[in-house]
């Protein structure tokens, strides 16, 4: 199974929950790849500590990739989302925030008010430039899924698991939760200190 197998695996699970924002989704596949048997065949995704926890720095060229060949759609923001920072992490009520219908609310960082977003690196541009990217699975992306056997293989399945257990965690629980759980990826955190 292909790095880009299990990301489109992770989108096409859950359908209805499109992935926001690319933290959001670096997470997923970080837990994807750590508390799943799903291993790459080829490639691993290559996680490494960096300044908002682990990151796959080859996830950027696969996510264009996957976009350029038409199995992958990035739309911009989306006006049902609601954006917190980090100041207001004692005053929200979680139990608020998780929704089951169409419209759900997720917890982004405003990196607009944090200030903690660098415009000096590539990683974090496009963490703050995406920050409030949809990232959807196509037509053509759930045909090459079918085409494949991809989809209900034993795989798939965990992948979903792993969705269904994390993915409507706001950003900030979700972080919290890698953090703990994961600290050796987190010994280059900008935002560790303000998250535990």
């Amino acid at each position: 199974m292909t790095k880009t197998d299990i990301l489109l695996m992770l989108l096409f699970s859950d359908r209805a929950a499109p992935i926001v924002g690319t933290t959001r989704l670096q997470k997923l596949l970080f837990l994807s790849e750590h508390e799943s048997e799903v291993k790459c065949d080829k490639e691993s995704f290559n996680f490494e500590a960096y300044k908002f926890g682990p990151v796959s720095k080859t996830l950027y060229d696969d996510i264009e990739f996957l976009v350029n060949v038409g199995f992958l759609e990035k739309t911009g923001e989306d006006a049902s989302i609601d954006i917190y920072s980090l100041d207001d992490l004692d005053s929200i009520n979680v139990e608020n925030l998780i929704e089951t219908s169409e419209n759900e609310k997720v917890d982004l960082i405003s990196e607009k008010e944090e200030g903690i977003f660098s415009e000096d690196d590539d990683e974090n541009k496009a963490t703050t430039e995406d920050d409030l990217t949809v990232y959807k699975i196509t037509d053509k992306g759930i045909g090459y899924l079918k085409e494949n056997n991809l989809i209900g293989a034993k795989e798939a399945k965990e992948i979903e698991n792993i969705k269904k257990r994390y993915g409507k965690k706001s950003l900030i629980e979700l972080l919290r939760y890698v953090y703990m759980k994961y600290p050796k990826y987190t010994t280059e955190s900008e935002i560790k200190d303000e998250l535990l």
